[in-house]
Parts: C-alpha cells; sequence; structure tokens
C-alpha cells in the first residue's frame, strides 16, 4: 500500500513538473514572438525613413520642360539649348549633366558654363562667354580676338545671338591685308594666337580716334600691309592721308614708340592736314610726308617681325621716300 502511495506521489509530482515547463516553455516562445515583432516594427519604421523622400522625390520628378539659359549676352540661347542637345520630354535623371557640360564647353565664345537640375522639370545652363576685344578682318572673313590675343570665333558664326551684331560692330577693326595672311585657312587662323607684340599694338593703335591726332577727319582704319606694316587711314572731314607706323618688336622698335608717333602725327598734320597723303613716322622723333596724291615707295628692304603663331609681318626701312620734312 505505501509503494503506492509513493509511486502515485511522485507521479503526480512528475505531471506538475511537466506542466511548469510547458507553461515556462510557452512563456518562452510568447516573449520571442512579442520581441521578433517589436524589431520588426523597428526595421518598417527605419525603412519608411529612409525610403520615403527617396520616393517623394521621384514623385516630384517630372518629364524635363524647360531648358533655361543664363548669362548669354552675345550667344543665342536657343543655339546653345540645341547644342546640348537635351530633348524636352526626356527623363532629368537620365540626362548625363556633366557630359552636356563638357560638351559646352568647347563652343566659341564660352569661357565657362556650369549645367544643373532644378527640379521638379528644369535644367538650367549658366554660362560665362569669353570678353571680347577687337575684330580681325583677314580674306573677307571677320574673326573676334580675346583680351588674351586668342582668335574666338568668327564672327558669322551660327551660334552667336542675332542682336549680337550691334555689339560686335562697336568693337576696333583692323584689316589684316597681308599676302601670308591671307593664304591661312579658316581653320589654322580659328585655332592661332595673336604675337604679343602684335596684339600689344593693334590695341593701342586701334583705340586712336581722330581727335588723338589733332585731326578733322571723321573716321580712321587700322590695317597690317606687306610693305608698311601698321598703317592708318583717315577720311571724311576733308582729309584724306595715310599714316604709317611700321612694325614692332621687343627692343629694337617697342610698341613704347607708338605714343611719341602719334604726338608727331599730331605735329605734322597741324595747318596742313588737306594737302597731306601719306606721314612716314620713322620712330617718334622722325617723319615725314607727301603731298595728296603721292604715294611713297615700298621701303628697299624688310625684315619679318617673330610671329610664332601668325604670318609675318614686313617691317619698313624708317628711310622711306618722301617729299615733304618735320617741321
Amino acid at each position: 500500500g505505501s509503494a503506492m502511495v509513493v509511486q502515485l506521489t511522485l507521479t503526480v509530482i512528475g505531471a506538475t513538473a511537466a506542466l511548469d515547463f510547458l507553461a515556462a516553455s510557452l512563456e518562452w516562445l510568447r516573449w520571442l514572438g512579442v520581441a521578433w515583432l517589436v524589431w520588426l516594427g523597428i526595421a518598417i519604421i527605419v525603412l519608411t525613413v529612409l525610403v520615403t523622400p527617396v520616393v517623394a522625390a521621384r514623385s516630384r520628378i517630372a518629364p524635363i520642360t524647360t531648358i533655361e539659359v543664363r548669362g548669354a549676352t552675345l550667344l543665342s540661347p536657343v543655339a546653345l539649348r540645341q547644342a546640348a542637345g537635351i530633348p524636352l520630354g526626356s527623363n532629368l535623371l537620365a540626362v548625363d549633366l556633366r557630359a552636356v557640360q563638357l560638351s559646352l564647353e568647347t563652343l566659341p565664345f564660352v569661357a565657362s558654363v556650369q549645367v544643373r537640375a532644378a527640379l521638379p522639370d528644369r535644367v538650367v545652363i549658366d554660362v560665362r562667354e569669353a570678353p571680347l576685344l577687337m575684330r580681325w578682318r583677314v580674306a573677307g572673313s571677320e574673326w573676334l580676338i580675346g583680351g588674351d590675343g586668342r582668335v574666338i570665333g568668327a564672327a558669322t558664326e551660327p551660334i552667336l545671338a542675332p542682336t549680337a551684331a550691334t555689339r560686335i560692330a562697336g568693337l576696333p577693326l583692323i584689316d589684316d591685308e597681308r599676302a601670308t595672311a591671307g593664304l591661312m585657312s579658316s581653320a589654322a587662323f580659328a585655332a592661332s594666337t595673336i604675337d604679343p607684340i602684335i596684339l600689344d599694338a593693334v590695341t593701342r593703335l586701334a583705340g586712336l580716334a581722330p581727335a588723338d591726332a589733332g585731326s578733322a577727319s571723321t573716321n580712321f582704319a587700322l590695317a597690317i600691309l606687306d610693305q608698311y606694316g601698321f598703317t592708318l587711314h583717315a577720311t571724311g572731314g576733308g582729309a584724306e592721308w595715310t599714316a604709317v607706323f611700321g612694325t614692332y618688336s621687343a627692343s629694337i622698335r617697342p610698341t613704347a614708340l607708338i605714343p611719341g608717333q602719334v604726338r608727331l602725327l599730331r605735329s605734322l598734320l597741324k595747318g596742313r592736314e588737306a594737302e597731306i597723303g601719306w606721314v612716314i613716322l620713322a620712330d617718334d622723333l622722325a617723319g615725314t610726308f607727301t603731298p595728296r596724291g603721292v604715294q611713297p615707295p615700298p621701303p628697299p628692304s624688310a625684315e619679318p617681325s617673330q610671329l610664332p603663331s601668325m604670318p609675318p609681318v614686313m617691317s619698313p626701312s624708317p628711310s622711306a621716300t618722301a617729299s615733304g620734312s618735320t617741321p
């Protein structure tokens, strides 16, 4: 009897322990399920925070409707848009803006450019144009020169705005009538840079007005000739004469002579401008002139100036024959 009681007691204890274990297991599983749900909720929140702005931004991006050009005064905004090659209606995210910018930087008259996206549907092109110094006419074609002497492009470039013609017409003009210059191809000239000495001389001479020489004329035309170098032709106001300034070099005949040559020209014209045909300015102290209708002969000898990227200019002899003399 007592054995049965002991066995029954052990059975009850075992059952109780089993129930306790089962209860503990269920509690652990329930806790594990809650924890998993909690972590799952946290993950969902984090993903929502990270993804929502991207999705929202994408939802605001529409097909490109506008290509805005800023800073273009010389260049045509229409031509710049065409050069950019971005079709309206294309996906803003699919456009390689960096490639577009690099392409536009190669265009004539463009000093720098920045291309950027403006959400939701615009592309903005900010352009800075190259500054212009003068016009250079050779073999019937007119080219535009920058402040550093670089040939920027032709005055008839299709990328120029229709309104650019007025601005270009106001720039100083030089006619390059040298035979060697006329033989240069358009591609060669477009890739060239004016020699610094020549550029300095042109800048000084092209900026002269009739009043600077005490002249009654109304127009000055600057040219480079094979026989005489730099010449200044005056017309209007009863005057018609040509002043020969010659050519310049770094040491023997520097451009620093030009102000003195202008003063000398003024003194030669004074009181006799209507009768003068040609004025030869050997330097800033010696000069001669011929009466109207008498052209001095070309100098007997000449030495070419050093022009690495331009055709040579022929330098006249200071002893050019003339029928007048400095008073």
